[in-house]
């Protein structure tokens, strides 16, 4: 805040949405410092922003299993026995086949406690506007958008002519990509990848563009219900920073690059909380997936992991001081 404050009051610049964030009985307080040097509009209600919506919901039976995947995930377990903890030359064939695929047990569903909070987020107006905005400047309909199950499509299916053929949608691209892309970038991380291909080719637009982004809205259309629901019901000092990265190999058949992913989250016994997403083109060439992976771990550990990790010392330090400070 005081950083676009700075900005504001040397530049001028004119900060579009500001939020204060703290302790309720501080924020009146913290309001008033700030308007006595800065000029701000009218408040809005922090729940509505942006095509944005936030509002607390009873907890899901499913979220908190996200967690305890994750959790089961980090903690070995006496039922994974990997292949070479298994001596085969002491052990009869049928016991090592037995104890490799041997199953872990079913997990049954985390009990809830009361003090656990959870809320979503939601943007199911903004996505059909995005629809909307397509099917106005593409002079289509709605009842034209078919039900699919993904966003994008294999580059490999194409013909080669179509990516020398320019798009229909050349003109208009950019309004309605940078539409989609607001609408990626906050809640629907399930469409990042493609949005962000189509980001790339806005200034030179062709064929296969126009049926990337017919794909897209037909699946935006077809999951404009999709939310992101978070819970949390543990303490500062019980919860973990999760940052899970993975990467695709060379899937731009245009291009000698590949594309990285990365997902961070909070997550404890009772907690599942996505916090950010990334999902971009790198800037340097591997020569296998393997390499690709270890590129976006690197990037997301430095640009997203290790300051997260230095933001979570200080919310530490405010909520427990005396485990900051071991």
């Amino acid at each position: 805040i005081f950083y676009h404050a700075k900005l504001q009051l040397m530049l001028g610049i004119y900060v579009d949405d500001v939020k204060l964030v703290g302790k309720a009985s501080n924020l009146d307080a913290g309001w008033k410092l700030l308007e006595a040097h800065i000029e701000f509009g009218p408040r809005t209600p922090f729940r509505e922003f942006l095509g944005c919506h936030q509002k607390n919901i009873s907890v899901p039976p499913d979220i908190l299993s996200s967690s305890q995947i994750i959790i089961d995930a980090d903690l070995p377990s006496d039922h994974d026995i990997p292949l070479n903890h298994v001596d085969a030359r002491s052990a009869p064939a049928h016991d090592v086949q037995e104890r490799v695929s041997c199953p872990k047990p079913t997990r049954s569903a985390p009990v809830v406690s009361s003090s656990v909070c959870a809320w979503e987020y939601s943007m199911t107006g903004f996505a059909e506007q995005c629809v909307l905005k397509y099917c106005d400047l593409a002079n289509t309909s709605v009842e034209r958008l078919r039900s699919v199950k993904t966003p994008g499509l294999d580059e490999s299916s194409f013909p080669p002519d179509m990516f020398e053929k320019k798009g229909t949608l050349s003109p208009v691209a950019a309004q309605i990509v940078l539409k989609y892309l607001w609408l990626a970038r906050n809640y629907r991380y399930d469409i990042y990848y493609v949005v962000n291909y189509l980001a790339r080719y806005v200034t030179k637009w062709n064929a296969v563009c126009d049926a990337m982004l017919y794909q897209l809205t037909c699946y935006v259309h077809t999951t404009q219900d999709f939310v992101q629901q978070c819970a949390i019901g543990d303490k500062a000092q019980d919860i973990t920073i999760g940052l899970f990265v993975d990467a695709s190999h060379v899937p731009d058949t245009s291009t000698s690059v590949s594309t990285g992913g990365a997902l961070l989250v909070l997550y404890g016994p009772q907690t599942f909380v996505p916090i950010t997403a990334t999902c971009k083109k790198q800037k340097r060439t591997a020569h296998s997936s393997t390499e690709s992976e270890l590129i976006i771990l690197e990037e997301a550990l430095r640009t997203e992991g290790i300051p997260y990790m230095s933001l979570w010392d200080c919310v530490l330090h405010v909520f427990d001081p005396v485990i900051s400070d071991i």
